[in-house]
């Protein structure tokens, strides 16, 4: 098996975590979809002016008359101001129109009013509140996104780390395994070991270098692992 250690820092695997994370991403939209909510339900308190209007011409006269076209128009204002649940609004209206048929002079008119809705906008109250929860519920769970994120990468690591130190743990004890099978086998050339001795050597060596290949999937499961924490599966390999 293969083996290539890479020099991986902490911060640089929280860093990229950070920005490659989808769900990280999905709760900071909805952290700000629900601020534009929350905006939105506030501006409803905001003082509220509308304008409407129309201007053009109109005309009526009987078949023997000629027919003339006059001016007609409209203005329209109305302001409203929520205030603790209650609503309070201006209107003025002003309008002419132009003679019709049996009528000699032009019709004008003008109109004011002040109304307050008692209690008229509770709804207001209610959907403030519900985007303020919305809007905290989403900042929480981010928060709460983050936090998974950083212990899952922080422990992704952490057992790269303990890989790497265990492949170079057994490359160091099948380093000494070798040199003390040397040992045995030469003793055994000039008879000062049995054979049961180099065997056992041999066998303690092959164990080591399992446990080495063993150490070698570990780190390439902790690889694997670690890039999947950062949102980038193959960036390290």
């Amino acid at each position: 098996l293969n083996y290539k250690e890479h020099i991986i820092d902490l911060n640089n695997c929280l860093y990229l975590a950070y920005q490659n994370r989808p769900e990280l991403h999905m709760n900071e939209l909805l952290r700000e979809a629900a601020g534009y909510e929350e905006k939105i339900a506030k501006s409803k308190d905001d003082f509220q002016v509308g304008f409407t209007g129309f201007l053009g011409q109109s005309g009526s006269a009987y078949k023997t008359e000629t027919l003339r076209m006059g001016s007609d128009w409209f203005v329209g204002i109305k302001a409203s101001k929520p205030l603790l649940g209650n609503v309070g609004s201006y209107n003025f209206t002003q309008n002419k129109t132009s003679p019709k048929l049996g009528q000699s002079t032009v019709t004008s008119g003008a109109s004011q009013s002040l109304e307050l809705g008692i209690l008229s906008n509770l709804t207001g109250y209610s959907e403030k509140q519900s985007a303020l929860i919305s809007k905290l519920k989403s900042e929480n769970e981010l928060i709460e996104t983050e936090k998974t994120i950083n212990t899952e990468v922080r422990e992704a690591h952490n057992n790269y780390e303990k890989a790497v130190m265990q492949i170079q743990n057994t490359k160091e004890k099948i380093g000494f395994k070798e040199e003390e099978l040397k040992v045995v086998q030469s003793q055994s050339d000039i008879n000062e070991a049995m054979l049961s001795q180099v065997l056992d050597a041999m066998v303690k060596l092959n164990d080591e270098k399992a446990l080495y290949h063993q150490a070698i999937a570990s780190y390439k499961s902790a690889l694997a692992n670690l890039n999947k924490t950062i949102g980038l599966m193959d960036y390290f390999n």
